[in-house]
């Protein structure tokens, strides 16, 4: 009992961090969570109430649809709430006062956490919306396809958040951050998986924007059976679900890891 209410003594301003942080930042959440919602309306419900284009036949291929886009929203929010999670501290002198009261392993991680909690919060709006509109259009929800995706969903999240912690730790400042990694994600990787699969025959495994394509492509019954190469010209459409897990877990993972030491050992 004395060693687990140690852990806990420990542990508590990792969890004071989360509440904290989580308290600061809830009104992105409801930004970009009400942002999402009015997008999956206007995109994936008007459309079709008022004809404006037909009803897919398939529920699979609406959820599809629903989450072509997603990526853009996606990607700005992890951007937003990760961007700052190291270089805020040095830019704003905030860790003059805080490192005395608490290690930075602890607020890393809590930062980490609790960011994490609103990022993949908001992809459950996501998620929770299209499944809504599934069933309203088509009487029916698509459950062991769309946890799947979700599950993926969630995978991406920690690895995009893992980059982008990393990258924070070379800046001084929020913006740069952000630049760089919607710069990386959709003009970087667009350009060398072009030149990687068509010049080269090389598929992308490592591109965030090939490893996305999971998290829609799997949506479909048949994922297992579909094609996954076009030989004619090079194109490489989605990977399969071990290249997925292999891919964004070492993302996740050795990201982390940099960005915790960089930030231990970094300096005002």
């Amino acid at each position: 009992m004395k060693k687990l209410n140690n852990f806990y003594l420990n542990q508590k301003p990792i969890f004071h961090t989360i509440l904290f942080e989580v308290k600061l930042n809830i009104r992105k959440f409801y930004i970009f969570s009400g942002f999402t919602i009015i997008f999956l309306i206007l995109t994936n419900y008007l459309p079709y109430v008022t004809d404006m284009r037909p009803l897919p036949s398939y529920q699979d291929d609406f959820l599809v649809s629903a989450l072509m886009f997603f990526l853009l929203i996606l990607v700005f929010a992890s951007s937003l709430f990760f961007s700052g999670i190291i270089c805020s501290d040095y830019s704003k002198k905030t860790g003059l006062n805080l490192f005395p009261l608490i290690k930075k392993s602890h607020l890393f991680i809590g930062k980490y956490i609790a960011y994490s909690i609103l990022v993949i919060g908001i992809v459950s709006v996501q998620y929770m919306s299209m499944a809504l509109l599934g069933y309203y259009f088509y009487g029916g929800l698509l459950l062991n396809t769309i946890s799947l995706s979700y599950g993926f969903a969630i995978l991406y999240v920690l690895a995009l958040a893992s980059l982008i912690s990393f990258l924070s730790s070379f800046n001084s400042s929020e913006l740069p951050v952000i630049i760089v990694v919607n710069g990386l994600i959709f003009i970087g990787f667009f350009i060398i998986d072009r030149i990687m699969m068509f010049n080269f025959k090389v598929e992308p495994i490592y591109s965030f924007v090939y490893l996305y394509q999971i998290i829609y492509s799997i949506l479909h019954p048949d994922f297992s059976t579909m094609k996954r190469y076009e030989v004619t010209d090079g194109t490489w459409f989605f990977p399969t679900i071990e290249q997925a897990i292999i891919s964004l877990s070492f993302y996740g993972t050795a990201f982390f890891i940099l960005a915790f030491i960089l930030y231990k050992r970094r300096q005002f």
